[in-house]
């Protein structure tokens, strides 16, 4: 139990209560976790710590690694779950400050693995998604089961804010235009936003359109 006790423009917290005092009102915000590990330290920035410790799904590919490196760029503690060979995955060691990335291997189907990852953080963000199936892994294997192990397993594991990043048309019924039948694509992304929900209520869904940059598949292919 802590117990901070700071005049003026501070915080007072005790036994997970946080106090701001004001000139004429008092504001109360709640500490879910008065953890030490979890209170922000420091003046800022990349040397800093600001409380947030966060399990970000699905670095490795294009979006997830500037996900990552903005994190690191204001001192949170980043821990980064992959399936790939770790050398695919070590440039994203830079992202933030020594000893503040971590690396876990899991694998989307294996729930312990999954939890294993985000033990001890307060923020998951889920990025992965793929763009045509195979074998191994259908759309609604990633989209929608695998949506939902991560929200579950973040719910059980008592993480605060889940982010579930999805696609911004995703619908039941996408019209076609050019093929026979509609990429069910879209469909899965649905069903994986309503997965998520079940499973975590309060999730934080985002919807975007086409993201471009330097190294996506529009201006490099590789």
């Amino acid at each position: 139990m802590f117990l901070l006790i700071l005049e003026k423009n501070a915080c007072s917290a005790i036994s997970g209560v946080c106090i701001r005092h004001s000139s004429s009102d008092k504001e109360v915000n709640i500490i879910k976790n008065p953890d030490l590990a979890f209170l922000k330290r420091g003046t800022g920035g990349r040397s800093s710590f600001s409380g947030i410790v966060a399990t970000v799904f699905g670095t490795t590919g294009f979006t997830g690694r500037y996900v990552a490196n903005k994190l690191g760029k204001i001192g949170s503690q980043i821990i980064l779950p992959y399936r790939c060979d770790f050398y695919d995955a070590r440039h994203l060691k830079l992202v933030g400050d020594l000893g503040q990335v971590l690396f876990q291997p899991f694998d989307l189907r294996d729930i312990n693995s999954i939890k294993k990852s985000m033990k001890y953080s307060n923020v998951v963000i889920n990025l992965i998604g793929r763009d045509w199936e195979t074998k191994n892994f259908k759309f609604d294997d990633v989209h929608v089961e695998g949506a939902r192990a991560i929200a579950r397993a973040a719910r059980e594991s008592g993480v605060e804010r889940l982010i579930h990043v999805s696609a911004l048309n995703a619908t039941k019924s996408p019209q076609s235009y050019y093929m026979r039948k509609p990429s069910n694509f879209f469909p899965s992304k649905l069903r994986g936003e309503e997965a998520v929900l079940e499973e975590f209520p309060n999730a934080t869904i985002f919807r975007p359109s086409d993201i471009y940059g330097q190294e996506d598949r529009f201006l490099r292919y590789n």
